[in-house]
């Protein structure tokens, strides 16, 4: 039978765990409704740093390989796709620590292998496999990082409460979104402005996992007091009857798939750590109200940036046109990005505008394919109306993520959270992969449409 909210805090009232890693980066967390100034800075700065990687392989996507961005985009997410799925059954066995090493080692790698293969430097014709594998290695990173540090910010705002609860997951999802925006701009600063090569603008941008180690390092406290045991654990946490009454039905449905396992199976009540595989995968699928609305609205937004962004241009037959197109949409789509997800603060959207989002994306990827293969007759074929739809599917998918997250910690019993945060992330990154196949499909048929050549598979229409 399962147990009540209020069965379920009892229970937990009665377990005394060690103190965990979480627990020790997170003491100096007051139980006010403010995290410390400077722990929100150094989120927002993990935000930004974690995924500035990411974003500058894609900016530099048509320098790797012109005919297939999406093979590139599929490269920047595979690993991190691979990393999210496994994440629920072996991030308690592995330090916050060591994870956050091994992503720093993977950013330097990444970084390393595309400036030493970039396309001005190559002589031979395995170079754009190893430029694919130095994207492949900033994937992981930003994978490891991402699923790690929401899970970091959950917990260390999981005794806030009220309009400010929130805080920490609120500036790492802003930091990620100016990510978007610094990724960009490094490489317009560097490559467009100051007209180095792309080889150059990589070598300097070790810099950043610098920077990346370094904050992290600023949240621990002394190494030696970290526990490396476990990352899911349970927190004792005094909630009043209020909290305990307002526990929706997720939260029991959670529980529930705890509970159908056999007798002879762990308690709900226990810590997630302690769970069988089988009980966290029934945990991890009872999550898909928030994963289905990710997974859909990163497959919308990508397959525009991999797909219909890249088949449009003012003329479209002008390679610089379109390339110039390409970069300043995904500008505008990283702005509105930034927008979106420094919000959580000021509101948290019902489940149902978290569902309707995804939708209006999926809008945005028609009209965007219907543009780009009606050039010289769509009335929408304008640079200013474009642009403002690129700014406004970024808004849709920044508050589509910062809103996910938000309703968890918001839905969800403490116990639960970290675990939830940090599974929960794999729908984008399915979302990404989805879209990335479709992309080198959609980029080809738009090519075809309008006489463009260098596509690397050929449109399934004929």
């Amino acid at each position: 039978m399962t147990e009540t909210p209020a069965a379920i805090s009892a229970s937990s009232k009665n377990y005394q765990p060690l103190a965990t890693e979480t627990e020790v980066l997170c003491e100096n967390t007051p139980t006010t409704d403010a995290s410390p100034w400077h722990l929100l800075v150094c989120f927002w700065l993990l935000g930004l740093l974690n995924n500035s990687s990411y974003v500058i392989m894609i900016a530099c996507a048509k320098n790797i390989s012109e005919g297939g961005i999406g093979m590139v985009f599929l490269a920047n997410v595979g690993p991190s796709l691979l990393v999210k799925l496994t994440a629920p059954y072996w991030f308690d066995h592995v330090s916050y620590q060591r994870r956050m090493m091994l992503a720093t080692l993977a950013m330097v790698s990444s970084f390393s292998f595309v400036a030493t293969n970039s396309s001005e430097r190559r002589h031979g014709k395995f170079t754009l496999a190893w430029s694919l594998l130095g994207v492949a290695l900033g994937s992981l990173q930003s994978g490891l990082g991402e699923a790690s540090l929401l899970a970091l910010a959950g917990k260390c705002d999981g005794e806030s409460s009220g309009d400010s609860k929130g805080q920490c997951l609120t500036c790492f999802s802003s930091g990620t979104g100016m990510a978007g925006v610094f990724g960009f701009f490094w490489k317009w600063l560097w490559t467009d402005l100051l007209g180095f090569q792309v080889s150059t603008m990589l070598w300097l941008a070790m810099v950043l996992p610098a920077g990346y180690w370094t904050t992290f390092r600023h949240v621990m406290v002394v190494e030696a007091k970290i526990s490396p045991v476990t990352t899911y654990s349970t927190v004792v946490v005094e909630e009043t009857a209020q909290q305990e009454s307002q526990v929706p039905s997720i939260a029991l449905s959670l529980d529930m798939a705890v509970d159908t396992a056999p007798p002879n199976e762990p308690e709900p009540d226990l810590p997630v750590s302690e769970l069988s595989g089988y009980k966290r995968f029934c945990l991890v699928l009872q999550l898909w109200p928030y994963i289905v609305p990710l997974f859909t609205v990163y497959a919308a937004e990508y397959a525009l940036q991999s797909g219909t962004w890249t088949a449009i241009g003012f003329p479209v037959d002008d390679k610089a046109s379109r390339d110039r197109f390409y970069e300043f949409s995904n500008w505008m789509y990283q702005a509105g990005v930034f927008l979106s997800r420094s919000s959580g603060t000021l509101w948290t959207a019902p489940l149902w505008i978290l569902w309707v989002m995804p939708g209006l994306q999926s809008v945005n990827v028609v009209i965007f394919y219907n543009v780009a293969s009606h050039a010289d007759s769509s009335a929408l074929h304008s640079p200013g109306i474009l642009y403002f739809g690129a700014f406004f599917a970024g808004l849709l998918g920044g508050s589509c993520y910062i809103n996910a997250y938000k309703r968890i910690c918001r839905d969800l019993p403490l116990s639960r959270q970290e675990f939830a945060l940090s599974s929960t992330s794999v729908g984008e990154s399915l979302g990404i992969v989805v879209a990335d196949v479709l992309g080198l499909f959609i980029q080809s048929c738009l090519y075809k449409t309008n006489g463009i050549g260098g596509a690397v598979v050929q449109c399934p229409t004929g």
